[in-house]
This record gives C-alpha cells, sequence and structure tokens, in this order.
C-alpha cells in the first residue's frame, strides 16, 4: 500500500480527509502539520508539549502507549481513554481509514 487516508475533524469541527504517503519514516504529527493542520508540535515529536494532542474516533488497533505519552496524557485535564499524541504514531498502513479529532489546547 503506498498511501493511507486519514480523516481528521480539527478544532472548529470541520472534517478533512488527507491522502499520506504510507512511511514509517514520519509521524502522524508530522504528515497533519504539513497538511496546515492545526497541530503545534512544540516539542519537535518528543512527547513532551502535547501540542498534537489527538482523540481517535475509530476502532483501529494502535500501538501501546510508551511510559512518556502515558504520563504525559494523564496530566491533561481534557485527556480521555481515546486520547493519543500525533506525535508517537508513526505512518503505517495499519493506520488507513483512522479518524480522529484534534484536541483542544
Amino acid at each position: 500500500m503506498e498511501f493511507i487516508n486519514i480523516y481528521i475533524r480539527d478544532r472548529s469541527k470541520t472534517d478533512h480527509i488527507i491522502e499520506l504517503p504510507n512511511d514509517p519514516a514520519y509521524s502522524l504529527m508530522e504528515m497533519l502539520r504539513a497538511a496546515e493542520l492545526p497541530i503545534l508540535g512544540t516539542c519537535g515529536g518528543m512527547a513532551l508539549c502535547a501540542s498534537c494532542h489527538i482523540y481517535i474516533l475509530s476502532s483501529h488497533k494502535l500501538p501501546n502507549k510508551n511510559n512518556a505519552e502515558e504520563q504525559l496524557l494523564d496530566s491533561l485535564i481534557n485527556s480521555k481513554e481515546n486520547s493519543r499524541l500525533a506525535c508517537q504514531l508513526h505512518i503505517h498502513e495499519s493506520l488507513d481509514q483512522l479518524i480522529i479529532e484534534i484536541a483542544e489546547l
């Protein structure tokens, strides 16, 4: 699979569909920024800032959260069970048709 599609609801509740190259060298955060969606990625993908906090709305089986991601999400007032950091999800065909919502800052 050369490309995958991701469905995104931004903070203004506008829906977007983006087609991404299936390349695990990139994180979802990097691809959202490249698509000019409102993701800051202030810490550059180190799981330190939560400016790429998203909610997973589809039932995809995703990789487990690492300790840094888990701890940061636990510290957020708007964290939910389906919260993830886009910087910790690398592009892979398993993300095809993923549905996400960008969390409020």
